[in-house]
């Protein structure tokens, strides 16, 4: 028996295409866009509490929208050392995300943290399934975020 695999090089570009389309939307501080890239049962573990979100709770339009209008402007998402592997109807990919802009309160949010995504193929789209995003703990017993790293 031959085994076939639907991977390509077209696989890798759509892969990277839902990433763009994400990034844009999260600048451009568009929820539904932001929104539509995930599948409907997508598990989330964001930086914000809780621990996981998952399915529906992930889509909390008010939240979003409350987060995007703590910026006063666009806000800065610039990924580095983004590795995406496709494996059939499966992709992962992980990276370096710099997070930038300044908060309607003044203060100016400058965070590197790290993401790692897994997206699954819906009939002709990839959508993300599984989101998760970190940042280093101190291991000095302060259990505090380790939020000055830089690449």
């Amino acid at each position: 028996m031959v085994s076939t695999s639907r991977t390509s090089h077209d696989d890798h570009e759509q892969v990277h295409t839902v990433l763009i389309a994400r990034e844009r939307a999260i600048r451009d501080k568009d929820v539904l866009a932001s929104s539509s890239v995930y599948a409907p049962d997508v598990t989330v573990f964001a930086l914000a509490p809780p621990l996981s979100l998952r399915g529906q709770a992930a889509f909390d339009e008010a939240g979003t929208r409350a987060w995007y209008d703590s910026f006063t402007g666009p806000i800065g998402r610039q990924r580095r050392d983004l590795v995406v592997e496709v494996s059939g109807d499966v992709a992962c990919a992980h990276c370096l995300v710099h997070l930038t802009g300044r908060r309607t309160d003044g203060a100016e949010t400058d965070l590197w943290f790290r993401e790692t995504l897994v997206l699954r193929r819906h009939g002709d789209t990839w959508l993300i399934s599984h989101e998760h995003a970190s940042v280093p703990l101190l291991m000095d017993g302060s259990g505090a975020a380790a939020t000055q790293l830089h690449p």
